[in-house]
């Protein structure tokens, strides 16, 4: 599965999940297990990708976010916890 993720803090993001979302044909539901700053919300899917949107979670580059002591990537293999460099 294709984890794909918009983030709202950047234009060029949210063109390109757009695009996404126009050319294939999505089914829609509604993840209220996390908030919407951590994918929750609306969730799109198709065959063999999956799409959210990350609504909130905006930071600049003299306030990164704060690490979290065990990292989470939806890139990590087998939905095990991802080490670093593996995103």
């Amino acid at each position: 599965m294709l984890a794909i993720v918009v983030s709202e803090a950047d234009d060029a993001s949210v063109h390109v999940g757009e695009q996404l979302r126009a050319v294939a044909d999505w089914e829609t539901h509604v993840d209220d297990s996390r908030p919407e700053s951590d994918g929750g919300g609306t969730v799109y899917r198709t065959d063999g990708a999956e799409l959210r949107t990350l609504r909130g979670a905006t930071w600049t580059s003299s306030t990164p976010p704060t690490p979290s002591p065990t990292p989470r990537c939806w890139c990590s293999p087998r939905n095990t916890p991802a080490k670093p460099g593996d995103c």
